[in-house]
């Protein structure tokens, strides 16, 4: 697991130029009886201490018994996405949670408590 991506070209005559670009966390991903931190490119790049921003989203069941459901994750990552970019939709930042499973995806809104349970396949509608 890496927490950036390190790229590097050749440039003539005797220059070397290293681009860094740091990895940007949405989300939580529980693994096990620990939360790593998530890209929205699906990359699970560091386990979640202390010191790292834990006001994101939280999901849990991604992962069973250490291995990880690419489908769940993917469907996930997609409303992620979805409600990143949402304008008609609450602030992705309100969003204490998500649970994935076989059939749907629940979200928790800490700011007024409210709990909704979406489909994976039609829940812009």
């Amino acid at each position: 697991m890496d927490q950036g991506c390190l790229c590097w070209t050749a440039e003539f005559p005797e220059r070397l130029v290293i681009e860094v670009q740091e990895r940007k966390a949405v989300a939580l991903v529980k693994k096990d009886n620990s939360f790593y931190l998530l890209d929205l490119d699906g990359v699970v790049f560091k386990k979640l201490e202390s010191s790292d921003e834990s006001d994101l989203p939280a999901l849990t069941g991604c992962y069973h018994e250490g291995k990880l459901n690419p489908e769940l994750l993917s469907k996930s990552l997609e409303l992620l996405r979805y409600l990143s970019a949402s304008k008609e939709f609450p602030n992705i930042r309100s969003i204490a949670g998500g649970s994935c499973g076989r059939s749907l995806w629940i979200l928790t809104f800490t700011d007024n408590g409210l709990c909704l349970r979406l489909g994976y396949d039609h829940y812009r509608k």
